[in-house]
């Protein structure tokens, strides 16, 4: 039964992420996404950490990184830009 659904999943469309959608099926989180998450906080709790901290210090900072990104790109060097660092317990 697994040999047909993995020939199955090959032989369908990748743009129907099937191997995924079962992956995230059996996994019992509603979306990709969510699945996703899972499984990274659960392969390395550590490195979820990283991820949220680094996705909360580029919202905290995206005007700023934005108008670094503008000046990187006009001047096709790379630029000298600051942000701001949130205390862990913020």
């Amino acid at each position: 039964m697994v040999l047909l659904s993995r020939h199955l999943g090959r032989a369908l469309p990748a743009s129907w992420h099937l191997p995924k959608r079962l992956a995230a099926h059996i996994i019992g989180e509603p979306t990709l996404w969510e699945s996703g998450i899972r499984l990274m906080r659960a392969g390395s709790p550590q490195a979820w950490e990283a991820i949220t901290a680094a996705a909360q210090m580029r919202h905290d900072n995206r005007n700023t990184i934005a108008a670094c990104e503008q000046a990187a790109a006009k001047s096709r060097q790379p630029v000298r830009c600051i942000v701001r660092i949130a205390s862990p317990s913020s």
